[in-house]
């Protein structure tokens, strides 16, 4: 019985406690400073705080050319989401992409990620929830046109968020390596770990 319930637990700690990334400041583009440039125009990464509808404060930057969360007002802004292991630091390279095209790239951490609070992850079940005030805040800046690039866990919550919030305002998605089935994950996720018998 004791094995069945360490081989619970294992699962369970793969699956909404998986390893939490950790990062410093200066990780992030801008470093410390939060300013850079991009082809000769100054940028800057505006880190700030939101709570989310569990009281977690969900850690947030918005990179854009110019240097104050006033200068997004007009541009359009792609949201960029983590995987279930994953935190904002993994958006560098999408910001390297996008932001030389005068897009604004918003990364954060879900509640239960990387820097933010919360104890959980639950690989896309109440994330969207997360999404939405993220959405809502970038729409009171003025940002024209949303977009969502998620991969893995932020893949589904992506699509979810769109199924569940009918948010058709939302100009794109780019989903990359979305998994299809909670089933389908844990045999992925727990594969090398221990012996699940397939159903």
């Amino acid at each position: 019985m004791q094995k069945i319930t360490e081989t619970v637990e294992v699962l369970a700690n793969l699956l909404i406690r998986p390893q939490r990334a950790s990062y410093r400041e200066n990780q992030l583009i801008g470093g410390v400073e939060r300013k850079f440039h991009v082809k000769g125009k100054v940028c800057a990464r505006v880190d700030f705080v939101i709570p989310n509808n569990y009281g977690h404060e969900l850690q947030c930057s918005l990179y854009l050319q110019g240097q104050f969360l006033e200068d997004a007002k007009g541009k359009n802004c792609v949201i960029y989401l983590h995987g279930n292991c994953g935190c904002r630091l993994d958006a560098n390279e999408v910001v390297a992409l996008l932001l030389p095209e005068d897009i604004c790239v918003c990364c954060f951490d879900f509640s239960g990620s990387g820097l933010s609070g919360g104890e959980y992850i639950t690989l896309g079940a109440r994330e969207p929830h997360d999404l939405k005030f993220i959405v809502t805040f970038l729409r009171t800046l003025g940002i024209v046109q949303v977009g969502l690039w998620g991969r893995s866990m932020g893949a589904v919550t992506a699509l979810r968020y769109l199924h569940k919030e009918r948010d058709l305002t939302i100009a794109g998605i780019l989903a990359d390596s979305p998994f299809t089935t909670l089933v389908e994950l844990v045999y992925h996720l727990t594969s090398d770990k221990i012996f699940l018998p397939k159903l």
